[in-house]
């Protein structure tokens, strides 16, 4: 079951239709994405920014879903782009903060 909150936040934020909006809503629950609890520290922090008490985020195909108790879809956020990697490190193991910008500039070319 989704809100019309989720549906209009679907569109928004994913570019997608009505339709397709119940649908991925059903297949996450059909497939039962990653619950909150099993992310890393960082990840696990900014998902519960998101999510109030009473409700639990589900991350799934690059989106968090907000859903309540009874199986209510809230809305949705897409994750970003760091999400889920592992932080890389330089020569003198501190995080790199851009990766792509320190591998062209000090020729560092194990980043993907």
């Amino acid at each position: 079951m989704t809100t019309s909150h989720f549906v209009d936040r679907a569109k928004a934020r994913l570019g997608i239709n009505e339709k397709d909006a119940e649908s991925l809503a059903k297949r996450v629950t059909k497939y039962e994405g990653q619950s909150c609890g099993k992310q890393r520290s960082r990840e696990q922090r900014w998902v519960t920014q998101r999510c109030k008490e009473g409700y639990k985020a589900i991350v799934y195909q690059g989106n968090c879903f907000i859903v309540s108790e009874d199986d209510v879809y809230i809305t949705v956020y897409p994750l970003p782009f760091w999400y889920g990697k592992k932080t890389q490190y330089d020569d003198k193991n501190e995080p790199v903060r851009k990766p792509k910008k320190y591998a062209k500039m000090c020729g560092w070319f194990n980043c993907r």
